[in-house]
């Protein structure tokens, strides 16, 4: 199991018009609990509640991971919704990482859908590279391309376990 708290994130979705609207979180808490069968296969289920001056969201997730040698391929189902906005959305990623000991490189293509008339997709796909300095203390670089906008971000984390 794994239970966290983070400070939050800028995020923005589109209302029923289509135009863009920037939520900014306050925080977020949540967990995970997994069972792992056998020695290479873990299913899991998640849940995250995040907070901000408006909004309240709520993330469901169940999940698949797969460990074999070096590989790590893993796979979620994710519902998602926005309280007050009746804003609704799901979808899935896929992702895959590569262990070289302390550093690793991983590779990641989400696609999102909105429940509304339109069904609007959002995909991006994503390449990074981390370096594990302890166990459960890592700091991992990541650019995203946003598919359906051709929008690049980078991200440095630093990702803290315990």
């Amino acid at each position: 199991g794994v239970l966290f708290v983070t400070n939050g994130f800028d995020f923005e979705i589109e209302d029923e018009e289509g135009l863009p609207m920037l939520l900014n979180k306050q925080s977020s808490i949540g967990g995970r609990i997994g069972v792992k069968s056998f020695e290479t296969v873990e299913i899991g289920v998640s849940y995250s509640k995040i907070f901000d001056h408006e909004f309240s969201r709520s993330l469901y997730g169940t999940d698949i991971q797969f460990d074999f040698n070096n590989i790590t391929l893993k796979g979620e189902y994710i519902a998602h919704t926005v309280n007050l906005l009746l804003y609704k959305s799901n979808g899935f990623y896929f992702q895959g990482k590569y262990n070289f000991k302390q550093f690793f490189l991983v590779a990641r293509y989400d696609q999102f859908s909105t429940d509304s008339l339109e069904r609007r997709e959002n995909t991006q796909g994503s390449l990074g590279a981390g370096w594990m300095i302890h166990n459960g203390f890592e700091i991992r670089y990541e650019n995203r391309l946003l598919l359906h906008k051709n929008e690049n971000t980078s991200f440095l984390q630093l990702v803290v376990g315990f």
